[in-house]
């Protein structure tokens, strides 16, 4: 009972609930004046607790380097997509074009999540800069446990480290399904409704998310600054660097029919399906894979078939 009360209470605090009953709470959908104020509250917020860092001077310059880098490679990577996309392939809603208006805000609220990415992303960089240890390791030998007191070769490792590397593949999508899922629901719907407002979005509106949902998506960055966690790099860089790519490719609004063929039977998600969640704003909820829709019931009859 304290634990429900103290819960409901916070939700009530920041509009998410409502009393209800003598002593109870109900969730209530959060209303727009929220979204719009956490939009700016919640960067600050997370900026903030960089004063909390032993060095603070060296986590806000570090944190500035990591904010102008992912900014910087990610509106590069949108353009050059973008215009690849535009070159060789063909237009998905035919009966749309994008506006520079609408291109314009994409690039603001791409700009907004990386404020908040780099509130995260900062933290295991700042550690590395202290001369900590990560999570990151670059021996294969050094992500598997006793694998250096065993003596056990570099192939064994790789051997033993692949089936971790896959299972977290498939509990990150699967945490990603489920966040998408949950924000299309009444309650939180007003903190993705701005992602929808680009019914024909561009690459540029691959990342432009409400700061809530960028923190529900990025958060688990900080398992990087656990260094028993042990992240080969060698297979983990290219997997992110692979879906950054592959989100810009959902959000372009063309078809590259090659990516189609072979994306679609590995059970990856393609643009064609994904710019008809951003049209039609209802089922098919994953985001790198479509596997999650297929199991839990959220793809279309159709959508099956085209797949």
């Amino acid at each position: 009972k304290m634990v429900d009360g103290v819960v409901g209470s916070a939700l009530c605090a920041v509009g998410l609930a409502e009393p209800h009953g003598k002593h109870g709470w109900r969730f209530q959908k959060a209303s727009l004046q929220t979204a719009i104020a956490w939009k700016w509250q919640l960067p600050l917020l997370l900026a903030s607790l960089g004063l909390l860092s032993t060095n603070p001077q060296l986590w806000y310059w570090t944190f500035l380097e990591t904010f102008f880098k992912v900014v910087f490679t990610i509106l590069g990577s949108a353009l050059v997509f973008q215009g690849f996309s535009m070159l060789v392939g063909e237009k998905i809603q035919q009966e749309k074009t994008f506006t520079y208006g609408a291109v314009f805000s994409e690039i603001l609220e791409t700009i907004i999540t990386m404020f908040v990415v780099a509130t995260f992303a900062v933290w295991p960089v700042y550690q590395a800069k202290l001369g900590h240890p990560t999570a990151c390791v670059d021996d294969i030998r050094d992500a598997v446990p006793f694998a250096r007191e065993l003596e056990l070769s570099r192939l064994t490792c790789l051997a033993l480290y692949l089936p971790k590397f896959v299972f977290l593949i498939l509990f990150s999508d699967c945490w990603n399904y489920w966040k998408h899922r949950s924000l299309h629901n009444r309650v939180l719907w007003v903190f993705h409704k701005s992602h929808h407002v680009y019914g024909d979005p561009t690459c540029f509106a691959g990342f432009a998310l409400h700061p809530v949902e960028a923190i529900w998506t990025f958060s688990p960055i900080l398992a990087f600054c656990v260094p028993s966690f042990s992240i080969y790099s060698h297979f983990h860089w290219p997997m992110l660097s692979f879906f950054t790519c592959l989100n810009l490719y959902l959000h372009c609004g063309y078809r590259i029919q090659l990516f189609e063929d072979v994306l679609a039977p590995l059970f990856i998600n393609t643009s064609v399906k994904h710019n008809r969640h951003h049209e039609k704003t209802s089922n098919h909820y994953g985001e790198m894979l479509w596997l999650w829709d297929y199991i839990c019931g959220t793809l279309p009859r159709s959508g099956f078939k085209e797949m």
